[in-house]
């Protein structure tokens, strides 16, 4: 991993007119299109044969991405599998005597210093240079790239060439980015290169939007699970559309507080017939909004990646909103950052604490695959197997088989394919760890200001691990 040793940058920009750079249509695929004047112009009705896509047509976005998709491709980018949105282009070598050599600077092939355009020149072995990895990740027209900085600036001067580009930067100390209205900051953090992203200021201007901004302070956003359930009168048909409205506001900062997930998912479970009683605690997870606005996720500059799984379950413990399903809490931290998290109603009753285990954990183990796999296609090494953390020692036995007439034999199909993945040993490793420091709790209960913050300094403590490393 040459991350740590060379000028290692993120960069963000913005492709303007994007769908209008899309393929265009085939003689015998081109669409008719009416044109219809204002009212009292001079001209009637026309009809016209578009060459390609125009915004507002449903086709727009995906051809656009078919377009994109085949450049990158051209450009030497290796487009994931298992993330059609994310591209690799692997490090690159050059022999050299004089240290020139031709490199496609984003206009056109040049003889250029090989230092200069992010190789690297090999410590054993004479005349060889090495250009970095650069990945890159998009979202319609958003795209988000790591790389070294002259590989960078080459990049996007393919892009300018291809594309009108409207904006693109490199994140930097004076210069946060925001990359689909997330900002990305970079920031100095006891002498180690640190990298945030937050909603602070989106989180700002909803809780001024709703009045929300001089309240007592509320360290915990749900303390109490039977709050929710404290009024079970109806609220009016006005206030219904407003705790919609305010959920779904909620919903979208949970993409990065994953400190209220657990929170809004029980919020979530009363839309359809929202109670007195749900807007208390609506009210709540609001205030502890206010209170602790800019919390972000953070991950510090390292060599090598550290991974944590942790998995959870919480077996029948939401009887107070009429249900006795049971709760998946998963967390996956690399670096020490949570890049990860889910908080979900189990979708069948469990029969015991060991069942509803077993159901989180198999849900961990195939988000856990999954990030793995696309991490891998970033040119990254994963530790197989991997371990997944959980403090239910029935679940550890399970997944090692150590039980020849397990009471979940009646439960679960041991032939069934999930089974069999949870249980092979090859890519997954369940450990045992006491349940005050298991993550996951987190994503399935209601907890009090002391545990949330017990939990919430172990994760801290684990990124810090990483960066002194």
């Amino acid at each position: 991993d040459l991350y740590m040793k060379i000028d290692d940058v993120i960069s963000i920009g913005d492709i303007s007119k994007a769908f209008l750079f899309g393929k265009e249509y085939g003689p015998d695929e081109r669409p008719d299109v009416k044109y219809k004047p204002y009212p009292g112009a001079h001209t009637t009705c026309r009809l016209f044969l578009l060459r390609g896509c125009l915004y507002g047509q449903r086709t727009a976005p995906y051809v656009w991405w078919e377009t994109l998709s085949e450049w990158m491709v051209e450009q030497g980018f290796t487009q994931s599998k298992n993330d059609p949105c994310v591209y690799h282009r692997a490090y690159d070598t050059k022999v050299s005597p004089d240290g020139l050599g031709e490199v496609n600077t984003g206009i056109e092939n040049e003889r250029v210093r090989l230092t200069e355009w992010g190789y690297v020149e090999s410590k054993t072995q004479p005349d060889l240079y090495i250009r970095h990895a650069v990945t890159a990740a998009t979202h319609v027209d958003d795209i988000i790239t790591r790389g070294h900085r002259r590989s960078t600036i080459a990049f996007w001067a393919s892009v300018k060439n291809k594309f009108d580009v409207k904006y693109w930067d490199i994140v930097d100390y004076d210069n946060p980015m925001v990359y689909c209205a997330k900002r990305v900051s970079k920031v100095k953090r006891a002498g180690k290169v640190w990298y945030t992203v937050d909603q602070t200021e989106d989180i700002a201007d909803f809780l001024a939007d709703n009045n929300v901004t001089s309240v007592r302070g509320q360290h915990a956003p749900m303390p109490n699970k039977h709050e929710i359930s404290s009024d079970p009168t109806p609220v009016s048909e006005q206030e219904h559309k407003m705790y919609r409205s305010l959920v779904g506001s909620l919903t979208y900062f949970c993409e990065t507080r994953h400190d209220i997930a657990y929170e809004v998912t029980r919020l979530a479970q009363g839309l359809a017939a929202p109670t007195k009683g749900h807007m208390l605690a609506l009210k709540r997870v609001m205030a502890y909004l206010s209170t602790v606005p800019d919390m972000r996720l953070m991950v510090p500059r390292v060599i090598g990646d550290v991974w944590r799984i942790y998995s959870d379950s919480d077996h029948a413990g939401d009887t107070t909103v009429g249900t006795n399903r049971s709760h998946t809490g998963i967390v996956i931290l690399l670096n020490g950052m949570p890049v990860t998290w889910k908080s979900n109603k189990q979708p069948v009753t469990a029969f015991s604490s060991a069942s509803a285990e077993i159901y989180a954990m198999s849900e961990c183990c195939k988000e856990a695959r999954l990030i793995s796999w696309i991490a891998e296609e970033m040119g990254r090494t994963v530790p197989w197997p991997l371990d997944v953390y959980v403090d239910n020692a029935a679940g550890v036995s399970y997944q090692h088989s150590t039980c020849a007439l397990s009471k979940q034999r009646g439960v679960y199909d041991q032939r069934t394919d999930c089974v069999q993945e949870l249980k092979d040993e090859k890519q997954i490793n369940a450990v045992k760890i006491e349940t005050a420091r298991n993550l996951a709790d987190l994503y399935t209960k209601c907890h009090v200001v002391t545990t949330r913050k017990k939990l919430q300094a172990e994760m801290e403590l684990l990124a810090l691990e990483t960066a002194s490393k």
